[in-house]
C-alpha cells in the first residue's frame, strides 16, 4: 500500500496534514498488521546535495510520524550519485533505479549484470541490509505494447527475484484539438496519434458514461496476480529444498513450472543486449496450468 501526504519543503499546512493523516491510518494499519507493508515516495530523482539533503529531512520527518513508514526513492542522478546514495540511507529504504526496459522485443540491461556499474556494489550492500531494490520502468504501458510483453515483464520480475517495480505510465489522448478522441456511435475515433512521449500510453478509453479499460491495463493486472503466485510458490520451494528428500516430488512439479516461467523468453542475445518474448496464448496458459498444479499440490507444512 502506498501513499503520499507531502514532497520536500512541506508547507507548515502540509505537515499538519500529514500529522493528520497518521494519527488517523497509523493505529488502523498497526491493528490489522499491515504497518510495515506501507511505503510514502516523496518525489521523483533527487538531484544536487541541497535536494538530497531537503529529501533526507523529509524523510526523517515522515518516519518521526510513522516509524515502520518505507520511504522510497527513483532515479538518482548526478556526478556524486554513490555520496548520495549514502546519504539517502538514512532514511530511504526502497530504491527505485532504471534498469533500461524496452519493450518490443523485450530490451533491458540488468543492473545485477553489470559487474562495472558503480552503483551495482551499493544496492547489492543495501539489499543485505534488508533494503527493497526496484526496477524504475518508464513507459511501460506504452500504446505499442502488446498485452504479452507486459505479462512477460512481471514473469521476468518474478525470475529476477524482484518484490516491487516503479511502473510509470499515463494515458495520455492529446491536449490539442487535431490530437481529441472522439467517440461515436459505433466505436471510438482518434483523428491523429497521441503525441509521442516517453512514458505516454493509453490505459483506460473514454466512454460515453465511464472510462473503458484497455486490454493493456488488464494484462498489467493479469501480470501482477501471476507476479504474486510465483512469489509464492519460490517461497514454498525454498523451504522444500531444506528438505529435497522428504519432498523430491513435489519439488519436481514445482520446477517444471519455473522452467516454463523462465522460458517464456529466449536466453539473453549476446551483442543485442535483449529477450525476445513469446507471443503465443497457449504457452501462457500452460505455464499457468503448472503453476496451478504445484500450488494446490503444495504440502500442508509448507503453505504456512
Amino acid at each position: 500500500c502506498s501513499f503520499r501526504v507531502c514532497g520536500i519543503n512541506p508547507t507548515p499546512e502540509q505537515k499538519a496534514y500529514a500529522r493528520r493523516f497518521c494519527e488517523i491510518y497509523r493505529p488502523i494499519l498497526e491493528k490489522r498488521g499491515r504497518d510495515k507493508m506501507v511505503y510514502t515516495k516523496v518525489a521523483d530523482e533527487p538531484h544536487g546535495e541541497q535536494q538530497i539533503r531537503d529529501y533526507v529531512e523529509t524523510g526523517k520527518f515522515l518516519k518521526s510520524l510513522m516509524p515502520s513508514l518505507q520511504i522510497a526513492v527513483t532515479n538518482i542522478g548526478g556526478e556524486n550519485r554513490i555520496e548520495s546514495f549514502r546519504t539517502l540511507s538514512q532514511v530511504f529504504t526502497i530504491w527505485g533505479q532504471s534498469l533500461y526496459f524496452n519493450f518490443g522485443p523485450f530490451l533491458w540491461s540488468p543492473l545485477w549484470e553489470e559487474e562495472t556499474n558503480p552503483l551495482r556494489s551499493f544496492l547489492l550492500q543495501r539489499a543485505r541490509a534488508g533494503d527493497h531494490i526496484w526496477p524504475y520502468i518508464h513507459g511501460a504501458a506504452r500504446l505499442r505494447s502488446d498485452g504479452y510483453v507486459l505479462r512477460s515483464f512481471f514473469w521476468q520480475l518474478a525470475e529476477y527475484g524482484f518484490d516491487g517495480c516503479w511502473l510509470w505510465g499515463t494515458t495520455a489522448w492529446g491536449d490539442s484539438p487535431q490530437n481529441k478522441i472522439e467517440p461515436i456511435a459505433v466505436g471510438l475515433r482518434q483523428d491523429k496519434p497521441y503525441a509521442s512521449q516517453l512514458g505516454d500510453g493509453v490505459l483506460f478509453w473514454p466512454g460515453d458514461d465511464c472510462l473503458l479499460e484497455s486490454v493493456r491495463l488488464e494484462k498489467i493486472r493479469d501480470g501482477i496476480e501471476d507476479w504474486e503466485l510465483w512469489r509464492v510458490l519460490d517461497q514454498r520451494m525454498k523451504m522444500a529444498r531444506k528438505h529435497p528428500r522428504r519432498y523430491r516430488d513435489w519439488l519436481c512439479r514445482a520446477q517444471r513450472a519455473l522452467r516454463l516461467r523462465d522460458g517464456q523468453v529466449d536466453e539473453w542475445i549476446s551483442g543485442h543486449g535483449g529477450f525476445v518474448h513469446k507471443t503465443d496464448a497457449d504457452y501462457f496458459a500452460m505455464a499457468r496450468r503448472a503453476l496451478g498444479f504445484a500450488l494446490d499440490a503444495t504440502p500442508v507444512e509448507l503453505c504456512e
